[in-house]
Parts: structure tokens; sequence; C-alpha cells
């Protein structure tokens, strides 16, 4: 799963707009290359608090020397009231020298999670495996070409001004040319076909696949110039939204499924193309055998909001039968409804797994004071052990699938939480 593959693999870097500077994925070869040319800068909080990558005094003596703790009443005459360690900064031998060697300048280096990227990459990774399970193999590494780009586009913007809308860089719009760039050199495409066969290659999946498809227009073109300048050379933009959103509904409808049955879904997709529909359209839109099966249905969505439903009365009377009755779909309502579903599957799977680990160390402690006790003999006491062999062989199995089930269920509510970019 990709929350178990990839932990938080990017560091800050200076060199952006921010205050934290840049936004980079580095191994930890290329970490020790950029430290022995002393392109990496450690970020010193203050002793007071300061900010992350605030360029105040503090910071600086903290770039020159090393930190040496002293607290409050040991030999300070005038500690500090607050009862807080003060840092007392001692010039070091590279700093009075005026060169740093790599292991002075490691130790200087801050390292900080950030949870922004991941969630970009974690979106990322996921509309790339959406589209592999989904298309043929050449589709998918034409995909994951243009989501290269997308994500490179998207660094630069944020380098350059912080914010895509200052730095005017759009990351959803490409050209042919860079997806042709960005595709791997292992990729099949590459390998069966020449520089320029590739290139037209990309140009028909880019023009009857991606665009163009059944359920989705995953990218749309831009320019459609037919010269012979432009032929592969256009310009196109990925409908980041429109992906976002189907991965969104196609969890929903899985979830439909199995709670009701195939026919709830084919209600569920009918009214999220129609705006609303009284129950005799939806009836024979979705050919269902009877009003009362359609009811049925019906109300059991509405149960579990997952449609919603609003009257439109013909007069002031509101009477039923003098009532048209809609039903629809209110997107945000639904995420919130399954968002709330999935917090609460996760709570009690939390729950599950701590009842079931207080049982197991119970269990543990029961039998050590047993056998520390010595009243028991030796078979006694290897009676016991192979009994909590047993009972820690049926639960640890237990407890690994709920902790696989809470990472997916984790997985999920990121899905229902992803945001998308405007057009």
């Amino acid at each position: 799963m990709y929350l178990q593959k990839n932990r938080a693999r990017f560091m800050v870097t200076p060199g952006s707009g921010h205050g934290a500077g840049g936004l980079t994925e580095l191994n930890q070869q290329a970490v020790q290359e950029l430290m022995q040319k002393n392109q990496i800068h450690g970020i010193k909080p203050d002793a007071e608090g300061a900010s992350v990558g605030s360029t105040n005094k503090a910071s600086k003596r903290a770039r020159r020397g090393k930190a040496t703790l002293h607290e409050e009443g040991e030999g300070d005459d005038g500690g500090d009231p607050r009862g807080k360690k003060r840092v007392k900064r001692e010039p070091s031998a590279a700093s009075s020298s005026g060169s740093h060697d790599g292991d002075k300048i490691e130790d200087m280096v801050d390292w900080r999670i950030n949870p922004d990227e991941f969630n970009e990459r974690l979106k990322e990774d996921l509309c790339v495996d959406f589209i592999a399970a989904r298309m043929d193999a050449e589709s998918s590494e034409v995909f994951r070409a243009v989501m290269r780009v997308y994500r490179d586009k998207r660094h630069q913007a944020t380098i350059s001004c912080g914010t895509t809308s200052r730095s005017g860089v759009n990351p959803q719009v490409f050209t042919t040319n860079e997806v042709v760039a960005m595709l791997a050199e292992d990729s099949t495409i590459v390998q069966r076909h020449r520089q320029n066969e590739a290139r037209e290659v990309v140009v028909k999946v880019l023009d009857s696949r991606l665009w163009g498809h059944p359920l989705l227009d995953i990218v749309k073109p831009l320019m459609a110039d037919q010269h012979d300048g432009h032929k592969y050379n256009r310009s196109y933009l990925l409908n980041f939204r429109g992906l976002t959103e189907a991965m969104q509904m196609n969890k929903i409808e899985s979830t439909i499924a199995l709670k009701f049955d195939r026919k709830a879904v084919r209600i569920f997709r009918l009214l999220q193309d129609q705006k609303a529909l009284e129950v005799k359209a939806i009836k024979d839109k979705a050919m269902l055998e009877s009003m009362k099966e359609a009811h049925k249905l019906l109300y059991s969505l509405l149960r579990a909001n997952y449609i919603h439903l609003y009257e439109v009365p013909k007069d002031t009377t509101h009477e039923p039968k003098r009532t048209f009755y809609l039903f629809y779909i209110n997107r945000e309502l639904l995420l919130d409804r399954f968002r709330a579903d999935t917090y609460e599957s996760v709570m009690k799977i939390h729950k599950q797994h701590v009842e079931a680990e207080r049982k197991l160390s119970n269990f543990k402690d029961d039998l050590l004071h047993q056998i520390h006790s010595g009243e028991l003999s030796t078979e006694e006491c290897t009676a016991l052990e192979n009994r909590y062999n047993g009972v820690a062989s049926s639960l640890l199995p237990k407890l690994q699938d709920l902790e696989l089930t809470v990472m997916e269920l984790e997985e999920l509510i990121a899905i229902y939480n992803f945001s998308s970019p405007a057009d």
C-alpha cells in the first residue's frame, strides 16, 4: 500500500520563496553529496520558540556553532524565571577556521516531514493506479508520464512563487513533447519504437483514449492545429478535478454494491447523470421490475443518506397527491456521510485492536505470575508456555488484519478528502 511504501521522504532545502525552503525528495547519497558541497542548511529555531526558517540572530548563531544546554539552577545566577532550558552557543572549530566539513554540516541540518507534498503525491499515485487498473499498458504509461509532467510543473510553481495563481503556471497544461520527454527509458513504448514513432504513439493515446473516453475526458486538447509544425506538439489540459471525482464516486459505488446490490448502484449512477428524478422515471430508466422495488431501493438509499429528497408542491395545500417528490444527489453531503461512516469504522476497529492487545497482555502477565511464584513444576510451566503460544498465535494474525484494515480505511478517508485544483 502507498502509506506503507512511502514514508516521510521529503526534506526542506533552500532556494524557494518560502521561509522553509523548497520541497525536494532526496535519497541518502544525494544528501551526502549536497552536504559535502555545503548546499543544505539547517533550520534552527530560536530558544524562545522562533518559527522554522527564521533568520534572526539565534538561528545564525546555530549555524556557527554547537549548542550546550544549561538548566536553571545549575551554576547560573539569574536563570530563566519561566523554568525553560537556555541554549548557549559555543563556537566550533569549523566556524573559526571558516570552513565546514560534512559531519559539522550534517549536525546542523534539521529534518521535518512534508505532509502537503505527501498528500499531493498520494493523490497523484492513486490516480495513476486508478487509470492503470482500467486501461491498457500503453495508455497507463502515457498517463504516468503526464502525471510526471504535472508534478514537475507543480514543483516549479511552488518554488517560484509559492502558489500557482501568482506564478502564472498552470501545472495541468502540458504538451506532447513534454510527455515524450518524460517517458521512462525502460517503458515499452520507448523500447519498441524510435523517437518519432514514440511521439506518434503518445499522440494516438492522448487523442483517442485519454481524450474521448466513454466515461470521462481524462485530458482535453487546447490546440488542434493540424499544421506540420504543431501536429505532434499540441497542448492539452489534464482533467484532474474530474479524475479525482471519478475516483471518489468509484469508491462510493463499491460500498453501495456491498451494502445493497447492483440495482442500487444503477439507481445511484442514474441520479449522478440526472439532476433530479421522480420514482416513476427512476423505475423506467433504471429498468426495475416494479414501483414497489423502486420505492424499496430509493428509501433504503435515503435512510443511509446516500441520496436526498426534496418536494415541489403544486399548490399551497402540500397534499401528497399534488406534490412532486424528486430524488437527487448532493455530492458534498454524500462525501460527508461516507467520511463519517469510515471514521466510525476506524474507531470500532481501533477498539477491537486495543481489546485484543489488552487480552493478550493480561493473559501473559497472569502466566508469568504463576511461573515466577515457584509453585508450579517444570511440566506445568511448559504447559502454560505452550498455552500462551497458542493464544498468541491465534490473536497476532487478528491484530495484523486489523492494522491492515485500518490502513486501507485511512487511504479511503484520504480519497474522500481529496480537493481538486480548479480547471
